[in-house]
């Protein structure tokens, strides 16, 4: 046990240097994301259509193509230039997001275009991942988050064993100030000196009691992000991925009707109606129409977006790794001008963990450093 806490103890030190920058990146841009639900300007708003809960999407993939393409803002002439459509069953829209992260809202229905906004939440969230710095950034973003994974871990375990070590030696420590208070009741006591490192472990100790449990959460989804983004970027990888699929054509030309059709009659996709359907994603340069079941683990069938074959069904956990590393666990039914989730969770106690994980961070780095040099003098001397 003893070597295990002191393995623990050095590598949380040597680790938390390694990744100090990756770590503040990574907790500034997670607060900026946490935001974007209350926070309009930084993901739009999404806004219902004319068949709200009608689960009727009757509008073509040309229809979209040209209510996108009459918002200048957009700069679209034509499929190349749309990353993805986002279309909603339950909202009777559907969201186009360019290469740029401009979003364009469309009624599923009559085609009117809702709203235009830019997508900063996106940008961001391309720093967040790193997968907006490359592929090869994604390998190193994943390699960081397994340390920071492990640092977390390596700190809830040297906190459980502190905290034992505090409760074991508290009926002593107790009994021994009591004896010197006795012997030093006729001298004048003075008050120890401020030692900052003492101060920094100490506080760094009390503050790691709030953030151990969320970030263990936090950082262990947070890997699984990463390796899905890993896998998207290198089809070889375990597990198949998004680019490891690809349709015939790159103009899309099966309607969504079509294709919730055509994932209704396959066993494999494993639901019964529209409304179970949570997303409808159409990969214009994939070529392919992408439907997921709702989430936590559920389902995703691939279909070609020009011919309707069947590419790809299987199971998809992608959703509920965004749903716990994001806070979304409770969600709001009966208010139909809820966004889905109460975010209220997410703003109330997740958002004070990230801040006091700041600070958190901030002491410990303090107290490494200011040991580092005691114990570089000591050495020396």
């Amino acid at each position: 046990m003893r070597k295990i806490t002191d393995f623990f103890r050095w590598s949380h030190k040597w680790i938390a240097l390694v990744i100090a920058i990756y770590f503040i990146f990574k907790i500034a841009t997670g607060i900026f994301l946490q935001l974007r639900k209350p926070v309009d300007w930084i993901q739009p708003p999404t806004l219902n259509g004319v068949g709200f809960k009608e689960y009727n999407p009757t509008i073509s993939h040309d229809r979209i193509l040209a209510a996108v393409k009459s918002v200048p803002e957009a700069n679209v002439d034509t499929w190349s230039d749309i990353l993805l459509l986002d279309m909603r069953m339950k909202n009777g829209i559907v969201k186009a997001r360019t290469y740029d992260w401009y979003e364009v809202q469309v009624d599923t229905q009559t085609g009117e275009v809702l709203s235009h906004n830019q997508r900063w939440n996106d940008r961001i969230g391309g720093w967040h991942s790193g997968s907006a710095f490359g592929e090869a950034t994604l390998i190193f973003f994943l390699i960081l988050a397994i340390l920071t994974f492990f640092l977390t871990v390596s700190g809830a375990w040297l906190s459980v064993t502190t905290t034992i070590e505090k409760v074991k030696n508290y009926k002593r420590r107790k009994i021994a100030e009591k004896i010197i208070a006795e012997n030093m009741q006729d001298t004048v006591k003075t008050k120890a000196p401020f030692n900052l490192m003492r101060f920094c472990l100490d506080y760094h100790f009390y503050l790691s009691l709030i953030v151990a449990i969320p970030y263990l959460v936090v950082t262990y989804s947070g890997v699984m992000l990463q390796w899905r983004d890993v896998q998207g970027a290198y089809p070889g990888a375990a597990g198949g991925s998004l680019a490891s699929v690809t349709g015939s054509s790159t103009i899309p030309t099966v309607t969504y009707n079509e294709a919730i059709k055509i994932a209704l009659d396959n066993s494999e996709f494993g639901i019964s109606k529209p409304k179970h359907i949570w997303r409808v994603y159409t990969y214009p340069n994939e070529g392919i129409i992408s439907l997921r079941t709702k989430r936590y683990v559920g389902t995703r069938a691939q279909i070609d977006a020009a011919t309707g074959e069947v590419l790809n069904v299987g199971e998809f956990t992608s959703d509920f790794w965004e749903d716990i590393h994001q806070g979304r666990f409770y969600e709001v039914t009966g208010n139909p001008n809820s966004k889905g989730y109460d975010y209220s969770l997410t703003l109330n106690i997740f958002m004070f963990v990230h801040i006091v994980a700041i600070i958190f961070w901030l002491l410990g780095t303090v107290a490494v450093i200011k040991l580092t040099i005691t114990d570089r003098k000591r050495v020396s001397t």
